[in-house]
């Protein structure tokens, strides 16, 4: 099942594979070759527009996406929700194991919170 989150999580990771496979040829395959290939007057000149060109796709498309989808968990509250895990811990107890007295639990409470 194709879920809002999941859908989210793909264009994150896609954006980031985009945007650094983007930096990676530029670098490792443009430059060099532009550097053999033209003269330095008209390879200044290009290599500055095809870097501004990849900062404004940077700045306009793969920066918002990023952010956003970086910054929206799965409840849309701007974070990631916290797995039940993370809440088992947080309360020094075994999510799987058996139930605890209340006083124990209360002094399990008052260990993590204070």
């Amino acid at each position: 099942m194709v879920t809002g989150w999941s859908v989210l999580r793909f264009v994150h990771v896609l954006s980031a594979a985009v945007w650094v496979g983007g930096q990676l040829t530029l670098s490792l395959l443009m430059l060099p070759l532009l550097r053999r290939r033209l003269p330095v007057e008209v390879r200044t000149t290009v290599m500055s527009s095809v870097g501004k060109t990849f900062g404004i796709y940077t700045a306009a498309i793969f920066l918002p996406l990023q952010t956003t989808a970086g910054r929206t968990g799965p409840g849309g509250s701007g974070r990631p929700a916290r797995s039940r895990w993370v809440r088992c811990s947080a309360r020094a107890s075994s999510c799987c194991s058996r139930p605890r007295s209340r006083a124990a639990e209360r002094a399990a409470r008052r260990t993590v919170t204070g």
